[in-house]
């Protein structure tokens, strides 16, 4: 059974690239362009794999959906800050300390595909 993989991106462009690249290698693909929307489904379903998601989004920011998911379900599921704005490393280092699932890859020159590969093998 292919690997399952949850991306969160405000930008469809973003979305449509991201989830190109990781079916073109094998994985299964559900995509939210609304952070809320993709909170509601990960508290409420269990059937996936890993989480990219960009981290500055209206309504509900990456660092603010991550808090609010670890805080209602402590899942060991892999979670991937994908975002070009490096002044947020800081506090995923901090988050990342804590979590060590979670790590930051910076757009557009990270590989989420490779490192999700690698992080769900440790979960």
């Amino acid at each position: 059974m292919a690997p399952k993989v949850i991306i969160i991106d405000d930008v469809p462009e973003i979305l449509e690239i991201l989830s190109g690249l990781f079916e073109f290698s094998g994985f299964e693909v559900l995509c939210f362009t609304l952070p809320t929307e993709a909170y509601d489904f990960l508290i409420n379903n269990d059937d996936y794999d890993c989480i990219v998601c960009d981290i500055n989004m209206p309504v509900l920011n990456g660092l603010d959906l991550f808090k609010q998911f670890k805080a209602e379900k402590r899942s060991k599921v892999p979670f991937i800050f994908y975002s070009g704005h490096a002044e947020f490393i800081p506090e995923v280092q901090i988050l990342t300390n804590n979590y060590p699932l979670t790590t930051f890859i910076n757009k557009p020159l990270g590989n989420p595909v490779e490192k999700a590969k690698e992080m769900i093998g440790k979960g």
